[in-house]
């Protein structure tokens, strides 16, 4: 919502809109909520809530009410994380990839069909927003599935998804199918997300074959698996080679032993931001916050930090060569400048590592199983 919000003023601020035309603003907004945002949950009550502030931040703007869009296929349920099922890669359904040259030549003629499907799902995609028949609803969705079965077939993948709705579901989600719009870019140095934003969950418990799966997909994970972690590593994939990300995570991240890889990653490519709000922003969170923004690409200079218990224009920067010279690449926000006084206090002092085997302070005792 808050981005929805900012491209709207970007939006009006570029065109010269008034601000007393709310019945444009309104049409603005439907606009780009259909080109610009895109969102995901595992959970149903979410989306629903996320469906329902979208559309009375329309509905606010309207002098007469109007037929609201559709948002099945653009905010919607899913594991963000995984886009298979049952061991079977659903990622390419709309691409050459994974279809020999006999299917092309029998069952589709030529590659051109390829294309053609990913234009008709994506003229059923927008036909189904502004459509406001519940007959000619149910018709679009039909056609969509058929779309998907007939990838399916062409590709000889033998999936059984039973009762689940492959468009809203807690098992997978397929981000190249329901927004290829943003994977099919012309250039294949912008297939992906501009902006990748989120609040992923913190210390989630996972099965023995989840923690199986999410070390297969994430190589830099290491022991105990936090699962804000996950999310980090996975909007690599899903940015382009200049998009960003910017996540609210717990500050553990600045220098948690066990994920010197996944700060090693962020380093190697774009990080930009760190924000350590030491604080606790979220009532039920039991940790405190920060904001990080990072990206693809080549790796930044410079990284701006922000310590402070709320955002604020109080900033400094720190070298990126500062973090990547850090023992297990720690973002070490408060040392920064204060070499001497560490210098002085290392002088006659022994590392507690050299002489005990320490690889834990605590252990809480709630994860019995071990990978």
């Amino acid at each position: 919502m808050g981005l929805l919000n900012e491209l709207v003023r970007c939006e009006e601020a570029l065109l010269g809109e008034k601000e007393d035309d709310h019945q444009g603003r309104s049409e603005l907004k439907k606009y780009i909520i259909q080109n610009n945002i895109y969102g995901v949950d595992i959970e149903k009550g979410a989306i629903d809530i996320a469906r329902l502030r979208f559309w009375l931040s329309i509905i606010v703007d309207e002098k007469e009410p109007s037929p609201l869009p559709n948002l099945d296929y653009k905010i919607m349920q899913g594991n963000s994380l995984l886009e298979s099922y049952q061991g079977v890669d659903l990622s390419h359904l709309l691409t050459e990839e994974g279809i020999g040259d006999e299917m092309l030549g029998g069952l589709f003629g030529n590659q051109d069909v390829i294309q053609d499907t990913r234009e008709e799902l994506a003229t059923s995609l927008e036909a189904y927003f502004n459509c406001s028949d519940h007959e000619e609803k149910l018709r679009i969705q039909e056609d969509i599935r058929t779309v998907i079965k007939a990838q399916l077939s062409a590709r000889n993948l033998d999936v059984d998804f039973g009762d689940i709705d492959i468009a809203a579901n807690q098992e997978f989600f397929l981000w190249h199918t329901w927004f290829s719009d943003v994977f099919n870019r012309p250039s294949d140095c912008e297939k992906g997300f501009d902006i990748v934003i989120g609040n992923p969950p913190y210390g989630a418990k996972l099965s023995a074959h989840e923690k199986r799966q999410y070390k297969q997909l994430f190589p830099e994970l290491q022991f105990k698996i936090n699962t804000y972690a996950c999310f980090v590593l996975h909007a690599f994939t899903l940015m382009h080679n200049t998009g960003y990300a910017c996540f609210i995570l717990p500050n553990t991240l600045l220098d948690n032993y066990f994920e010197d890889r996944l700060r090693k990653m962020i380093l190697d490519n774009s990080l930009f931001e760190l924000n350590d709000l030491s604080d606790r922003v979220f009532e039920n969170a039991v940790v405190h916050s920060m904001i990080i923004r990072y990206g693809r690409g080549i790796r930044s200079e410079k990284v701006m930090v922000n310590i402070s218990d709320t955002l604020s224009d109080e900033h400094f920067y720190i070298p990126t060569s500062f973090f990547l010279s850090q023992p297990n690449y720690t973002f070490d926000l408060r040392s920064y400048g204060n070499d001497v006084i560490l210098t002085k206090l290392k002088i006659n002092s022994e590392k507690l590592a050299d002489i005990l085997d320490i690889r834990q302070a605590i252990k809480t005792g709630d994860d019995n199983t071990y990978i």
